[in-house]
């Protein structure tokens, strides 16, 4: 107990909290428009749907795009507003919940990285919230906080047991990397991702065999080296040790090689889950001396805007009232873009989190001072015009579509698949015109022409 105890009292410096905080919420806003949402329309078709947990599917409705969609759309704008605005930790957790469940509803969404952001999100909950003026200052103290020690420590056991998973004889010998890099024989006109390497190696004496076993067992070895540095990482600002430091330089290196790897030959498709761990060993086991400037650029670009809405004593009753009404406008420019979102759910949870914003704003008891709620204003309004131009000016509403029109017309729905086409042509790219598979589906059913 006594060793737990002073692992949740280690202390750290604050900007390696803030930065966590923020590359977290950026990637995950990004990670749920651009990567997920696409993915929600195969959601309750054919009226079947199977939960993680049988509670679940005895508690919640059956689990539709509307659903689905909405809550991923609500956890985006929800992240973009702790990426902006203040980041109180009754908004973290709640981002937290509705993400978890989100994947919790069905098992259309089985990826093991979504698991794991979920833990992170929950320890980013026990963070300390402090501004970046406040970070960025120079003598600003290192402060305390179980969520930034668990969250190395979860790192660490991700890449522990990813190492002793590749322990097996398939991995061992080299046969699962063949495969996932689509190896071909020397001289073969199509090589595949590492057989430059590989040949650079078979030209040095090795045998292809051993060449494939150096790959794999290497690949192991660095996966527990990452592991060790995040173990470092619990205690990294703590001036104690020398090899701390060192440990945790070589598990960021480490980090890095595997990650931009798989991300260079695209060994490891799982959306992007490279970019968070890339971006996550950068903030834990980075040299402070590499962070403390990024922190102070974001402070520099915060002052004017603190600057702008800090009202003199004497009018801050007045400039209290005008602040309300600024978040009251940010909440209505987010419901009106929530509406102009061509995705099921999006209105919805452009109300939700409307309501909430609005909750935030009018029920502060420091009413008095008008930079909180100017800043919930801020991020509210930010939150939703980014929101909308990643869902709508991007190629997701026709992703969306024209999977979800695939999924019905193998499954025998052409009516509906037809439906779903034609709501994907209006917002096809150029080069992706579903133009013929909508006139073969119109021959089938004996239409005559777009609707």
């Amino acid at each position: 107990m006594s060793a737990a105890a002073s692992l949740w009292a280690v202390r750290y410096h604050p900007y390696r909290a803030f930065l966590l905080l923020k590359v977290l919420y950026l990637l995950l806003s990004a990670d749920l428009c651009l990567e997920m949402v696409e993915h929600g329309g195969r959601y309750a078709v054919g009226g079947f749907n199977v939960a993680h947990f049988a509670w679940l599917d005895r508690l919640l409705p059956l689990p539709g795009p509307e659903l689905y969609v909405g809550m991923l759309i609500a956890c985006a704008l929800l992240a973009l507003q702790l990426l902006v605005g203040p980041c109180p930790r009754a908004l973290r957790l709640l981002l937290a919940a509705l993400y978890t469940l989100s994947w919790m509803v069905s098992l259309h969404d089985s990826y093991q990285h979504h698991y794991l952001i979920s833990w992170l999100l929950i320890w980013c909950a026990a963070i300390p919230e402090q501004s970046a003026t406040e970070v960025g200052r120079e003598s600003a103290p290192l402060v305390r906080g179980w969520g930034f020690p668990m969250t190395a420590i979860t790192c660490a056991i991700v890449y522990t047991f990813t190492g002793i998973s590749k322990c097996e004889q398939e991995w061992r010998t080299g046969h699962v990397l063949r495969v996932l890099t689509h190896s071909r024989p020397p001289g073969d006109p199509h090589p595949g991702k590492f057989d430059a390497a590989r040949d650079l190696l078979l030209s040095l004496g090795l045998d292809d065999a051993a060449v494939w076993r150096v790959f794999a067992l290497s690949t192991i070895a660095l996966q527990w080296v990452i592991a060790c540095g995040y173990l470092a990482a619990v205690r990294r600002d703590e001036p104690s040790s020398r090899w701390r430091p060192l440990l945790a330089t070589a598990g960021l290196l480490g980090s890095i090689c595997f990650h931009a790897t798989a991300e260079l030959f695209r060994v490891f498709e799982i959306g992007l889950f490279s970019y968070y761990m890339l971006a996550i060993a950068i903030v834990l086991l980075a040299p402070s001396a590499l962070l403390r400037p990024l922190v102070r650029l974001l402070a520099a670009l915060a002052r004017p805007v603190q600057r702008l809405f800090a009202p003199s004593m004497g009018g801050a009753q007045r400039h209290a009232l005008w602040a309300l009404i600024g978040a009251l406008l940010a909440a209505l420019l987010l419901v009106l873009l929530g509406f102009a979102i061509p995705l099921p759910g999006a209105a919805p949870a452009a109300i939700f989190v409307a309501l909430l914003s609005l909750a935030r704003a009018f029920t502060r008891r420091d009413a008095l001072r008008p930079q909180p709620t100017v800043a919930i204003a801020i991020s509210t309004a930010v939150s939703a015009l980014v929101a909308w131009a990643l869902l709508t000016l991007t190629s997701v509403p026709f992703d969306y579509y024209r999977r979800t029109a695939g999924e019905l017309r193998r499954m025998g729905q052409p009516e509906r698949a037809l439906e779903l086409y034609r709501m994907a042509e209006r917002h096809a790219p150029e080069t992706e015109s579903r133009a013929q598979t909508i006139r073969e589906l119109e021959r089938e059913l004996g239409e005559s022409g777009p609707r």
